[in-house]
């Protein structure tokens, strides 16, 4: 919940600080949160990585696959280990996230977001209850609501928008 809390709060129309001590109080684990995005452009891309790394300082446990490019990797087998592990997973939407993330993206473009959003489509499908409230859309600042992947409800279902990077 507390991740949930600081996205809706700090991203929302008042900008409400949380400290590293105010998480300790809240929980005694920061959460972990896994933020699955398109590599839509390289402006996209920083913006992801600005986002993740003011998380990161605001206690939150991140992970980004860029932060876990350094050695190699099996990336499906990593991937799947940290949408499964995680406390919460961000989606970034954007147009290339919408259109991959609901199957219609290029075959062999993008196969990073068409194996996560596969996964979380298969997990919300078998277990809607527990994982609809732990897979998170985010609108990054200049980002709308079309572009959220149809399975994560874009209308129907909560969604959070960020209007800056703010402590």
């Amino acid at each position: 919940a507390v991740v949930l809390r600081f996205v809706v709060h700090c991203c929302g129309e008042e900008a409400i600080r949380m400290t590293s001590e105010a998480l300790s109080e809240a929980e005694a684990v920061a959460p972990k949160v896994f933020i699955s995005y398109a590599h839509d452009s390289v402006a996209h891309q920083d913006q992801v990585l600005e986002f993740a790394t003011f998380l990161h300082g605001m206690g939150i446990k991140a992970v980004l696959d860029t932060w876990a490019a350094g050695s190699r990797l099996d990336w499906y087998a990593w991937m799947i280990e940290q949408i499964t592990e995680a406390d919460y997973v961000i989606v970034v939407a954007s147009p290339m996230y919408r259109r991959t993330g609901d199957g219609l993206g290029p075959e062999r473009q993008h196969r990073g977001v068409q194996s996560e959003a596969a996964l979380m489509r298969e997990l919300v499908y078998g277990a809607r209850p527990g994982w609809l409230p732990t897979i998170l859309p985010v609108l990054l600042p200049g980002h709308g609501i079309d572009e959220i992947p149809l399975f994560l409800q874009p209308y129907s279902a909560t969604r959070f928008g960020v209007r800056a990077f703010t402590e």
